[in-house]
């Protein structure tokens, strides 16, 4: 087994534009409530504190975007999404699966870690990080491939030795 782990991430692009888009946005609606200017009786401290809150859910959006991805170490596999973050230990994970996500022109397909609690329960959690939805640049979509290949090879190189 490859004690050093596995990092699979999508392309620099993608990841970029998951920081761009949602600290565009939020800087667009914190201009917009600024210019607004304050309600009548509003002091400029609530205008502010009105306005960071707009600021800050698309700059932690921005920093998970630019984390996501899947983090394979000897003892656990963590999938890194934009909203949550799951960590499941090695010993459960029972391969990778697909679900298939309805989209035009095409279909998205989501990969999947399938893993089984400790009840015996299968679970699956998408993997929307390495998600092929065809409509990207093609050297992204192979760099998605290319990055899913090497998961599901590590993950299979670890069940058949242990």
């Amino acid at each position: 087994m490859n004690d050093h782990g596995l990092v699979v991430r999508p392309p620099l692009g993608s990841r970029v534009l998951n920081v761009v888009v949602p600290l565009g946005f939020a800087a667009f609606v914190f201009i917009l409530v600024l210019s607004a200017g304050p309600e009548p009786g509003a002091t400029l401290a609530e205008v502010l504190i009105g306005s960071t809150v707009c600021l800050l859910p698309g700059v932690y959006i921005a920093i998970r975007g630019y984390r996501v991805g899947v983090a394979v170490t000897p003892g656990t596999v963590k999938i890194t999404g934009i909203l949550w973050s799951r960590t499941v230990p090695r010993r459960s994970v029972a391969g990778i699966g697909e679900i298939v996500l309805p989209g035009r022109p095409r279909p998205v397909l989501v990969p999947t870690l399938r893993w089984k609690r400790a009840s015996g329960r299968v679970r699956a959690s998408p993997i929307m990080a390495l998600a092929n939805n065809y409509g990207h640049p093609l050297s992204w979509g192979r760099e998605l491939e290319d990055g899913l290949a090497r998961l599901k090879r590590l993950l299979a190189e670890h069940d058949r030795e242990g």
